[in-house]
């Protein structure tokens, strides 16, 4: 029993130590990124490239918005492997007149963090669902991401 316990012990010890290891690589996403968003597969759901703004949150939180949908897309990442990182998000889609629910969308991508940290590329599959879950649409993509600075203002406080 107290090999056992033991054995427990060092095995949370080398996981405490093993976390610290990957966060003092860092290999985060934590913070604010800009990303391009391209189709590599047409659609006339969405425009074939868009901006958007995703912010991941220490311990796997993600918001996004963009310039394609009106409404904040919200999901969570992990990190899989030595600088690559699934990320999962969903949204719903709204028609612009009525105000009526039309779909619910899900993203699920793999980023791959370049070596200088501050820059991503990953690809994506977007599914799209009409309200009684038949799949509408099905499209893939590509994304290039720069981490946002930290970029003091012209003016200084009085």
């Amino acid at each position: 029993m107290k090999t056992l316990l033991r054995t427990s012990m060092l095995a949370v010890l080398a996981a405490g130590c093993l976390l610290h290891a990957e966060s003092a690589t860092g290999q985060s996403l934590d913070g604010s990124w800009t990303t391009a968003v391209t189709l590599t597969t047409p659609t006339k759901s969405f425009p074939p490239s868009f901006i958007q703004l995703d912010t991941y949150v220490p311990g796997g939180g993600f918001v996004g918005s963009n310039n394609v949908v009106p409404q904040a897309v919200h999901g969570q990442w992990e990190r899989v492997g030595n600088r690559q990182f699934v990320l999962n998000f969903e949204f719903w889609v709204f028609d612009p007149t009525k105000g009526t629910y039309m779909a619910y969308v899900k993203v699920r991508a793999l980023h791959q963090l370049e070596d200088s940290l501050d820059h991503m590329h990953g690809v994506f599959t977007v599914q799209a669902f009409a309200p009684d879950g038949t799949l509408l649409d099905s499209v893939n993509g590509t994304t290039q991401s720069q981490r946002m600075d930290i970029q003091p203002p012209d003016v200084t406080l009085n």
